[in-house]
């Protein structure tokens, strides 16, 4: 058994001419305490900066500054790639790509999001055709007062039997944000 006196220390006690001081030792925690109360940003560059280039048309400049805040989990920075990824603006067009962002963002209780992956599986692009999905994210849009989601969801319900629309339902009201979306159906 070891007693306290016989631990030794792997980092050696500075001298008083080596010592930070009070300021340089709480500069990392001022740092930390900045990055967490600061908007996420790439460069100084923020949402705001990503949506601004969008709605002017430099897309190639939006596409730079969303895709890390999406890739950190930005679910309107996810969104807009999505549409981005759907149009070609900036990026290649991708429906694939595009279907990946919007679900990123569907997740997190994007309506709009919900409603464009919607559309995607609707018509089936860059994923399988299934209106089951379709009708699942257009009931979550709907949830939240999308009205086109509303309207397209009952255009989806056209597609489906009595039975899938039940299924559907059941799926949509027990879906919680932040949960996968349930896309099975058929």
């Amino acid at each position: 058994k070891q007693d306290k006196g016989d631990r030794f220390s792997t980092h050696p006690t500075p001298s008083p001419s080596c010592d930070p001081g009070p300021t340089m030792r709480l500069l990392p925690l001022l740092l930390a305490a900045t990055m967490i109360a600061a908007p996420v940003t790439l460069h100084g560059q923020t949402l705001q900066d990503g949506n601004d280039a969008y709605e002017s048309g430099d897309y190639e400049a939006a596409a730079e500054i969303l895709f890390p805040l999406a890739e950190e989990g930005d679910s309107s920075a996810q969104y807009t790639l999505g549409l981005m990824h759907k149009n070609g603006e900036g990026v290649l067009q991708d429906y694939t790509e595009a279907a990946k962002w919007y679900q990123l963002a569907a997740e997190q209780g994007n309506a709009a999001a919900q409603f464009n992956l919607g559309l995607t599986y609707y018509n089936g692009d860059g994923v399988a055709q299934n209106f089951t999905i379709a009708y699942i994210l257009f009931n979550l849009a709907a949830a939240q007062g999308n009205e086109h989601a509303r309207g397209n969801r009952d255009i989806a319900a056209k597609k489906l039997t009595y039975d899938q629309i039940n299924e559907a339902q059941r799926l949509s009201s027990e879906w919680k944000v932040g949960e996968p979306l349930p896309l099975q159906g058929d």
